[in-house]
């Protein structure tokens, strides 16, 4: 399934798809899906760090629902889930809707419930309603943005933690750290070179005074067909 494409049909030729100009991958979007083994590794961490009857889970940029559809399968049908997603885009939201409802007729599990919203993670207040706080949040958030004002608005909002050459996904951290319960579980997947480079110092020193790691774990190279490059890695604090 391609967010974005559709089929032409000709009656001369074979059917093809395309992909709206908003959608094409020829550069860094910022967005990749998560591979499912990286997903599920990532959700089973973070359920060994939180032994409780009841979870609260966010994923601050939820895409297609790789991470509500992951913990709908990993989670035991006698734990109580409310899992909550917010994206941007209203088209990844009703795939994730669609997928997940059937992932649901096939798991059955009447504990498990998704709760999803179309805003800005960074900027938008949570909606009315919502926990203020949560007990994990989890996620692949945007590795890098696009466009140069949206860059300049996040830096703004999250000086001084973010150096003048930053990585989206930095902001994303922050974000969390904000709303999540203390004792809660933080677990996200990023580029490796989050652990060393100098612009991500001031969140790495930030995480560290602040959490205990519970988990690291390195994925190899061309685990992200978009970023072959790109060794990822996934982190549970």
């Amino acid at each position: 399934v391609l967010l974005g494409a559709r089929v032409i049909w000709s009656h001369r030729a074979e059917p093809r798809i395309a992909i709206g100009a908003t959608r094409q991958r020829g550069r860094p979007c910022g967005a990749y899906s998560t591979p499912r083994q990286i997903a599920q590794s990532l959700i089973q961490d973070v359920l060994e760090g939180l032994d409780q009857p009841s979870l609260s889970m966010l994923d601050l940029s939820v895409e297609a629902g790789q991470f509500p559809i992951t913990a709908l399968a990993g989670v035991p049908q006698s734990k109580r889930v409310r899992f909550f997603g917010i994206d941007r885009d209203p088209i990844a939201l009703r795939l994730t809707r669609k997928l997940f409802r059937f992932a649901l007729q096939q798991r059955g599990n009447e504990q498990f419930r998704l709760c999803l919203t179309c805003r800005d993670s960074l900027f938008d207040q949570l909606p009315s309603g919502w926990p203020t706080t949560f007990d994990a949040i989890v996620g692949n958030p945007p590795w890098a943005a696009q466009q140069k004002t949206y860059t300049e608005r996040v830096r703004s909002l999250y000086r001084p933690w973010l150096s003048d050459n930053f990585d989206l996904y930095l902001a994303f951290m922050l974000r969390a750290d904000s709303l999540l319960r203390p004792g809660g579980v933080l677990g996200m997947v990023v580029p490796s070179p989050f652990l060393f480079n100098d612009s991500g110092r001031e969140v790495r020193k930030l995480l560290l005074e602040k959490y205990d790691v519970l988990c690291l774990r390195v994925y190899p190279r061309r685990s992200f067909v978009e970023v072959p490059c790109i060794i990822p890695v996934s982190f549970v604090l």
